[in-house]
């Protein structure tokens, strides 16, 4: 081919006849060539051997197989499929007919297309690597569990595939590098595995895009991850993400996460169910779309975000659910200077709970109206949590059923709008303030019952200079308790008058002061059932008590124990 100026540097030969297609491709696929015009190494598909294999030297034209510096044409020659059986990397490949890696990962490292069809078995690689590399595979990619790699810039694009991407092994879908893409353009459904550490990862990561325009849902576990500047998952039609599983240990579970100026975009998601979600670095996660999020797998799943300024914003969802087992639970955490806004968030049901850590952490609830925090198991309840200079206000919330609430670190926990709180369930839920200032201010409550479940229990508890302000707290029934342990710890009941503490087979509920702890309680009148205890020199003033009385049949104690 003198007149092309195209010269078989490998062979040492002048090709004696080239298709004329190749002279059009060498535009079209972009074919690296070497100083002159001369390609570096041209490898032809003759099919002169069984016609079908790639590792078969006999069906190319240099009577050999090609290697990772080859720019591969397949177009005439015998076969309509080439099946690789063994890994195979090459410069760049230009194929007319099917390809079929049986049981083999392929590499490509320059710009390529693909006319015919395209299978990569589950657990074997495709991958596209280097600046300008690009391959383009127009007829059907069967990609089912495979592992698609695009890295240092190499691009890889899918237009027709199957509509449903699935495995059951560990799997990986990275773009990574500046530049690098993976585009799937019509899969409709990711469903990943549901064993315990077995995850589908799809990560951008390093200045990388994954594109998955036509993306409907992703179920089971499913792990997006966009990671680096210009780092992006893009996902328009993504509505509903399942992250559950069947690991009962909690261990796996679906998510989404960004970092260090990543983005994962699903400005149509809808409807979470079982699935995790994680800001870090500063930046924002919108899932403003989102209308219902709960969970009711055996995993733990987390709504995160760390570190100042980072948020997650589910500003329109009204209700959300958490699971009702053992040590499962459904948890928004603030950290770091981390805010996650709720503010449409009017109930919480199940094992739900919301923690705030570290200085400007916020949790935004305005609308928070009622609480439920009762699992199935009596070690299962929701909570509330503040420590460490954060904050979860609470202004609307109304109605508490089961839940802990916890105050450190001199912190408030305003509840003041709060009118009924009470545990009818089979928790062991707690109210506590711990540290010097901490306050949780429940002060225009007027009643509260405890648990009549064998196992649950009911605690209220001031410790190591922590203040509870009950002021107007009237009644207490059922089995209640009340603790105040250490320098300066107060329960506030200035308004009781009542304690009634018979809780059935949960016991019967007590009153109880050590180590310097006080229990205010000066107009207290009746006590029925109800055990008193005095520790370390104290007095528990009850001189207000008119009546006491043991209805319940169980033993009732009145404690002095130690000097004074």
């Amino acid at each position: 081919m003198e007149q092309c100026g195209f010269r078989d540097n490998v062979q040492g030969r002048e090709k004696a006849s080239f298709p004329g297609a190749i002279i059009v491709l060498m535009a079209i696929v972009g074919v690296a060539s070497a100083p002159g015009g001369a390609w570096a190494n041209v490898v032809q598909w003759t099919g002169n051997g069984d016609g079908i294999s790639w590792s078969n030297a006999a069906n190319w034209d240099t009577g050999l197989v090609p290697g990772s510096s080859s720019d591969v044409f397949i177009e005439d020659g015998g076969g309509n499929t080439v099946v690789l059986s063994a890994t195979a990397t090459v410069n760049s490949l230009y194929s007319e007919k099917d390809i079929d890696c049986q049981s083999a990962s392929f590499t490509v490292k320059a710009p390529s297309t693909i006319n015919g069809s395209l299978k990569i078995n589950s657990g074997y690689s495709l991958t596209v690597t280097g600046a300008g590399a690009k391959l383009q595979v127009n007829g059907r990619a069967y990609i089912s569990g495979a592992n698609l790699y695009a890295t240092e810039g190499g691009q890889l694009l899918l237009p027709d595939t199957d509509n449903t991407y699935a495995t059951t092994a560990t799997r990986t879908i990275p773009a990574s590098g500046t530049d690098s893409l993976i585009e799937i353009s019509n899969l409709l459904l990711i469903s990943g595995p549901v064993s315990r550490n077995v995850v589908l990862d799809v990560q951008a990561t390093s200045g990388a895009a994954i594109r998955l325009p036509a993306l409907v849902q992703a179920k089971q576990y499913v792990r997006f991850y966009a990671n680096g500047v210009n780092s992006n998952i893009v996902l328009p039609s993504f509505e509903i993400f399942d992250g559950g599983g069947s690991c009962y240990q909690g261990l796996t579970i679906g998510s989404a996460s960004i970092s260090n100026h990543g983005r994962i975009l699903f400005p149509n998601l809808h409807t979470v169910r079982n699935a995790s979600f994680f800001a870090y670095d500063g930046l924002t996660m919108n899932l403003a779309s989102v209308v219902i999020f709960y969970y009711t797998a055996d995993q733990k799943s987390n709504v995160l975000a760390s570190g100042t300024d980072s948020k997650i914003d589910l500003s329109n969802l009204k209700l959300v659910t958490g699971p009702p087992h053992r040590a499962r639970r459904l948890s928004f955490r603030a950290e770091v200077g981390g805010v996650i806004d709720l503010s449409a968030l009017e109930e919480s049901r199940g094992v739900v709970t919301f923690s705030a850590t570290g200085q400007d952490s916020l949790i935004h609830v305005p609308s928070l109206y009622k609480i439920n925090g009762s699992g199935n198991h009596y070690s299962t309840f929701g909570t509330i949590s503040i420590r460490d200079h954060a904050s979860i206000p609470l202004p609307s919330l109304n109605t508490v059923i089961a839940y802990g609430l916890y105050a450190y670190d001199g912190l408030t926990l305003d509840l003041r709008s709060v009118r009924s709180l009470y545990n009818n369930t089979n928790a062991r839920n707690s109210i506590v303030a711990d540290g010097v200032n901490s306050t949780i201010n429940i002060s225009n409550l007027l009643s509260t019952s405890g648990p009549t479940v064998r196992n649950s229990s009911f605690s209220i508890e001031a410790n190591n200079g922590g203040t509870i302000n009950l002021a107007a707290l009237g009644e207490s029934r059922k089995t209640v308790h009340f603790s105040a342990s250490g320098q300066n710890s107060l329960i506030n009941l200035p308004s009781l008058v009542f304690l009634e503490g018979y809780g059935g087979s949960s016991g019967t509920g007590s009153m109880t002061i050590r180590n310097n702890g006080n229990i205010h309680v000066p107009q207290l009148q009746t006590l029925d059932s109800f055990n008193c205890y005095s520790y370390d020199g104290l007095t528990l003033d009850l001189s207000s008590v008119t009546t006491y009385k043991n209805t319940s049949g169980i033993t009732s104690v009145i404690a002095a124990t130690g000097i004074d």
